[in-house]
């Protein structure tokens, strides 16, 4: 055997998994037809299209992102802006909601984790989703109020769900448990705020001030 070629096998396999990981991680795009712009190698969804097609809190999309795989908005300012008309600018309330793409801009405690894997052991997820399930059958609107201000693990002052007809839902991703389901009338407007119309069937209910005492 030449006493290179097992230098040479080596070179060779590094730049195969150099070449495949690059294929794997790049940003998808269209091929360009003008040949002006050489598109990435992959067209499929992936980590690193994430970064690109992930809408921005405004609801625009980075300009570089592929369009025919941006994700939807959720709508983070207009979320914003409706707690902070109620709670003030400097509010840090602990949020309810179905994506954790909200704690990426703003400074608030989650309540519990969209992703029962990936919340640290220490946070009690099971605990938590049934401590949320135990209030979501409270049906009395006073004491639903009440109940959501001291859970076993806190109050929840900021509930983003998703609007249906008649129930509102909060929906975890784990496919092990189900979604947890609330009337609107649970929402009693002396003790809540409730904003609708949000893009994407978006409903924010926030605690008024006086119920976090």
């Amino acid at each position: 055997m030449p006493a290179g070629l097992p230098t040479v096998a080596l070179c060779l396999l590094v730049i195969w998994t150099a070449v495949t990981s690059w294929q794997a991680w790049m940003p998808g795009a269209p091929a360009s037809v003008s040949g002006l712009y050489e598109p990435a190698v992959s067209a499929s969804p992936n980590e690193a299209t994430n970064a690109f097609t992930t809408a921005l809190p405004d609801g625009s999309h980075p300009s570089f992102g592929p369009v025919s795989l941006r994700q939807p908005w959720f709508p983070v300012d207009p979320i914003e802006n409706d707690v902070r008309s109620v709670l003030g600018p400097s509010a840090s309330p602990v949020t309810l909601s179905p994506s954790e793409e909200l704690f990426a801009y703003v400074n608030w405690p989650g309540y519990m984790g969209v992703a029962m894997g990936a919340a640290g052991t220490n946070t009690g997820w099971p605990a938590r989703y049934a401590a949320l399930k135990q209030l979501s059958r409270v049906t009395d609107p006073a004491a639903f109020a009440a109940a959501a201000a001291d859970t076993s693990f806190g109050p929840i002052d900021v509930f983003i769900l998703d609007a249906g007809q008649k129930r509102w839902t909060w929906t975890p991703t784990d496919s092990s448990v189900g979604a947890i389901s609330f009337s609107p009338a649970q929402f009693n407007r002396q003790a809540f705020t409730v904003f609708t119309g949000l893009h994407g069937h978006i409903v924010v209910a926030v605690r008024r001030p006086l119920q976090n005492s």
